[in-house]
């Protein structure tokens, strides 16, 4: 899915850390949910109890806050109760920003 900041100032005003702090941020939505898909599950519906276990982000580049990003998910594993989830986000203008990896708990929730 691509997806940019609203209300960030441009590349000259914002330091690096908070650059890199704000792709931490963002690169921990949605990336779950694509353990969910082959199921027709999503963690909105209330009946999925999903837990970040673990989170690994590698910066790689400069990039604009003001630009857009594409964050490329893949699931190479599902299975007893846990996935891993694999990302990279581009930015459109430097291409390969970062790469992420999550471990997560997914369970139903039981009534």
């Amino acid at each position: 899915f691509w997806f940019r900041f609203l209300g960030v100032d441009t590349l000259d005003t914002v330091a690096d850390i908070e650059k890199r702090a704000l792709l931490a941020y963002a690169s921990d939505f949605g990336i779950i949910g694509t353990a969910l898909l082959p199921h027709g599950e999503t963690w909105y519906q209330g009946n999925i109890y999903v837990v970040s276990l673990d989170h690994s982000i590698w910066f790689y580049g400069d990039f604009a806050v003001d630009d857009w990003f594409l964050y490329e998910t893949v699931c190479p594993s599902a299975g007893d109760s846990r996935a891993v989830i694999q990302g990279k986000i581009f930015s459109q203008k430097s291409g390969l920003v970062a790469v992420v990896t999550q471990e997560a708990l997914i369970r139903e929730r039981r009534k």
